[in-house]
C-alpha cells in the first residue's frame, strides 16, 4: 500500500518529466508507456519491421531515448512498451 506522500512524489516526478522510464507497473515501478507516446510509437514501428527488442533498444538510444539513469532500455522494458 502506497502512502499519499509517495504518490505525490511520483505524480510530481512524472509532471516534471524527470522519469522517462517505461514499465508495466505504473506509479509503483515506472511511468506508464502513455507518458512517452513518441517512444512507444518508434518502438512499435521498428517492431513491425521485425527488428529484435535489443536492436529496438539500441535504435531508441541512438535517437536519445534512454532511461532516467541515462542507459538504454533493456529488452524487457521495450517488450512492455509493445503491450
Amino acid at each position: 500500500m502506497s502512502s499519499p506522500l509517495h504518490l505525490h512524489v511520483v505524480e510530481l516526478t512524472v509532471a516534471l518529466g524527470n522519469s522517462p522510464c517505461l514499465g508495466p507497473r505504473g506509479p509503483r515501478g515506472g511511468v506508464p508507456a502513455e507518458a512517452r507516446p513518441e517512444v512507444v510509437a518508434i518502438a512499435r514501428e521498428l517492431h513491425g519491421q521485425r527488428i529484435s527488442l535489443r536492436k529496438i533498444s539500441a535504435a531508441l538510444a541512438a535517437r536519445g531515448y534512454v532511461t532516467a539513469g541515462g542507459k538504454p532500455y533493456v529488452a524487457t522494458a521495450v517488450q512492455a512498451m509493445l503491450r
